[in-house]
């Protein structure tokens, strides 16, 4: 094994175990789902490179004795990714034991950004004001940050088609039943509204 290849993962998973990243998802997904997204993750940071050359990278690895045998194949990422879209009940799990690892911080909620995409199955991408131009369905991606030092708390997929300014009572009521009370927002004109003013 490359030392660059043994040494990533190592820093990397004691990171997500120092913060408690690791134990959140497992608690959400699983012990080898858990286990794989996060590795799925730490090769999204290390590569930069599409999920489907993963099966390349992680092959080079140690990986724990729960992955053995785990299908990191492009088809078998598909799966993954299809299993974990539908399951929102450990998605919510997800989100709640990540913010009380963090200890419910004071969150701030970014514009949203849109994706444009020539994926035929994706649930929320739909035709909308696409700011590159492009002729494309898109999907809208919401991000909440820690206000202290801008770590990623939750993000929602917004069907393409919805405009910014509908989002936003949906994304406030969703941080509050995760245990947010203490938001922030900073937004551009696209959200503004007497109803979101107030």
């Amino acid at each position: 094994l490359g030392t660059a290849l043994v040494g990533q993962p190592h820093v990397l998973g004691h990171i997500a175990h120092s913060i408690g990243l690791d134990q959140c998802l497992v608690e959400a997904f699983g012990t080898a789902t858990g286990a794989a997204l996060l590795h799925l993750a730490m090769h999204q940071l290390a590569r930069a490179e599409p999920l489907y050359l993963a099966d390349v990278w992680l092959n080079d690895l140690w990986l724990p004795a729960t992955l053995e045998g785990f299908d990191f194949s492009s088809p078998g990422l598909s799966r993954l990714m299809d299993e974990v879209g539908r399951r929102e009940e450990s998605r919510q799990s997800f989100y709640q034991a990540w913010m009380k690892a963090r200890r419910h911080p004071r969150a701030l909620v970014h514009d949203t950004t849109s994706i444009s995409t020539y994926a035929a199955d994706l649930e929320a991408a739909a035709f909308g004001h696409n700011r590159d131009g492009d002729h494309l369905p898109q999907e809208n991606l919401a991000l909440v940050c820690d206000r202290a030092d801008g770590m990623p708390l939750f993000c929602r997929l917004v069907p393409g088609s919805v405009p910014d300014v509908v989002t936003l009572g949906l994304t406030a009521r969703m941080l509050r039943t995760l245990g947010l009370r203490d938001t922030e927002f900073a937004l551009d004109r696209g959200f503004y509204s007497n109803g979101n003013v107030r």
